[in-house]
């Protein structure tokens, strides 16, 4: 769960990317960004580890009506991932970098939207916009969600 952006501002800072989409989420812990983003999206999912926050999620999602699953499973970079427009990932540093080299790698299309994992590290917020991320503040400023669409082609 977020203990620094309440799930609502970043739904509403990613709204453009998501609405009318399927949005897909790894880690969701307990589903807080999945509710909110699936007020406006097509279909919510994700991908979580740890089998009671995926199992709380999916109460959680069916409780508000919402179509779409958590697997309760590692996300493996190389590995199958379940088609969706606009992917988030908020981690370590070590997941993001592995996210963000699998979708080089593979020249995924879609929106990636990736959680503050870089705070104290200010050269990677300069480095993530460097290779053409959006830097957007959210929650009054005190967390930042970074955008790659990567749904036109270079």
């Amino acid at each position: 769960m977020f203990n620094r952006s309440p799930a609502a501002d970043v739904a509403r800072a990613i709204s453009k990317y998501t609405t009318g989409k399927v949005f897909y989420e790894i880690g969701p812990a307990e589903g807080d960004v999945l509710i909110e983003v699936g007020k406006d999206a097509l279909e919510v999912g994700g991908i979580e580890q740890t089998t009671e926050s995926a199992a709380i999620s999916n109460k959680r999602l069916q409780a508000a009506g919402l179509t779409g699953a958590v697997a309760n499973a590692k996300f493996r970079a190389g590995g199958p991932l379940q088609q969706a427009d606009v992917y988030y990932v908020y981690a370590d540093l070590a997941l993001f970098v592995e996210f963000y080299k699998m979708v080089t790698e593979q020249d995924l299309k879609a929106v990636f939207i990736f959680g503050d994992i870089t705070e104290g590290l200010d050269f990677m917020q300069a480095a993530m916009i460097a290779h053409g991320m959006e830097m957007i503040p959210v929650a009054g400023g005190t967390f930042n969600i970074f955008v790659l669409d990567r749904r036109q082609t270079e």
